[in-house]
C-alpha cells in the first residue's frame, strides 16, 4: 500500500492518511472560502491537534496561522463533514 505522511519528526509518532482515503474524503470538505493552503495540510493539523491535546495558539507555521486551522475545525464541526468522513471510512472497512 502507498502511504502518504503528513507528519513526520523523529521524536513523534508517524501518521499516516491512505491515499484511497484521502480521496474518498476530500469531498467531504470542500469550502466555498478561497484558500491559500491546501485543506488536507489543514485537516492533519485538526488530527494532530486532537491526538495531541495541544493547544490551537501552538499550531507549528507549516500548517497557517491558527485562527485558519481553528476556522475550518468549527466550520466542519458545525455542518457534519467529520461525522461524514467517520461514516465513509467506517463503511469502507467493514466493506473490506
Amino acid at each position: 500500500m502507498l502511504y502518504i505522511s503528513f507528519y513526520s519528526n523523529v521524536s513523534n509518532i508517524l501518521i499516516f492518511f491512505i491515499i484511497t482515503q484521502w480521496a474518498k474524503i476530500k469531498g467531504f470538505i470542500v469550502t466555498t472560502r478561497k484558500i491559500k493552503k491546501d485543506l488536507r495540510d489543514v485537516l492533519n493539523c485538526i488530527l494532530k491537534i486532537t491526538r495531541t491535546g495541544f493547544q490551537w495558539r501552538n499550531t507549528d507555521k507549516v500548517y497557517g496561522s491558527w485562527g485558519s486551522v481553528y476556522y475550518y475545525f468549527r466550520k466542519w464541526k458545525n455542518n457534519g463533514s467529520f461525522d461524514a468522513i467517520l461514516a465513509q471510512l467506517v463503511e469502507d472497512e467493514r466493506v473490506r
